[in-house]
């Protein structure tokens, strides 16, 4: 029979889940369903894909969910190149699976984009720990009773200057209109507001992200800041204060 401790522990995981949505994806029908079952028995909320192209079009027609566990060997489009074409729009984390044991594929697949690796052989229990390690990175892990909106991070800005609140993962403008923000979004500018307008170069803006400080992350990182600023034009009416440094990295302004 299952102690009190281990008992209150399940239940305090499950809260801890109960907001957390899954996308599992990989051509077997078996491991897709019983990963599934067991997240959903845990607590989390899971929808399943076949392919990287289901997946695309899950992701296309509105399904938003908060990491995405993703084989590596799938038929059509692999899961290294479907990391590689969802980093282009998304930082949701991914947990990258396979039957592939050797360090050069682990190597890929995080170079593509993917925040964790692991053989398909791993246990179930030990996916949902993997899964929880890069739920915590991402700073995803929310329990039943925060609310999110309540609280602002970072800078508590007054009016007339733009703030990001953390937790409800939007930027404010000063004319008070807001842009939903991603996961690396958030991470790229939550230093640059700190910094009150002190250039801040790649390399730290790349620790603080919590990436390394390579040629490729180096570019991913300029390609988002013109989307970025593209986004929050568009949704706000607002031009992003954001401008880059020659040869050191990006200031923001408008604080």
């Amino acid at each position: 029979m299952p102690s009190a401790d281990s008992m209150e522990n399940s239940h305090r995981e499950q809260g801890e889940t109960a907001n957390i949505h899954v996308l599992v994806v990989d051509d077997d029908s078996g491991l897709r369903a019983d990963l599934a079952d067991f997240l959903r028995n845990k607590g989390f909320r899971c929808d399943a894909a076949d392919s990287a192209e289901t997946m695309r079009a899950m992701l296309d027609g509105g399904l938003r969910p908060e990491i995405i566990v993703l084989d590596l060997m799938l038929p059509g489009q692999t899961g290294l190149q479907a990391v590689r074409t969802l980093r282009e729009t998304s930082d949701v984390p991914v947990l990258m699976l396979t039957c592939l044991g050797d360090g050069e594929h682990h190597m890929a697949g995080l170079q593509s984009g993917a925040d964790a690796f692991l053989p398909k052989t791993s246990s179930l229990d030990l996916i949902e720990t993997a899964m929880r390690s890069v739920l915590r990175r991402a700073g995803l892990r929310r329990t039943a009773s925060q609310a999110p909106g309540k609280e602002r991070g970072g800078p508590t800005s007054s009016s007339g200057t733009w703030t990001l609140d953390l937790h409800t993962w939007t930027l404010e403008t000063p004319g008070g209109r807001q842009a939903p923000l991603t996961l690396a979004e958030r991470g790229f500018l939550k230093p640059l507001i700190e910094s009150r307008g002190r250039p801040i170069d790649r390399s730290s803006l790349l620790k603080a992200m919590d990436k390394p400080d390579t040629e490729t992350n180096r570019r991913n990182l300029d390609t988002l800041a013109r989307r970025l600023r593209r986004k929050v034009e568009s949704q706000t009416g607002t031009p992003l204060p954001l401008t880059s440094v020659y040869g050191e990295g990006y200031v923001f302004t408008g604080v």
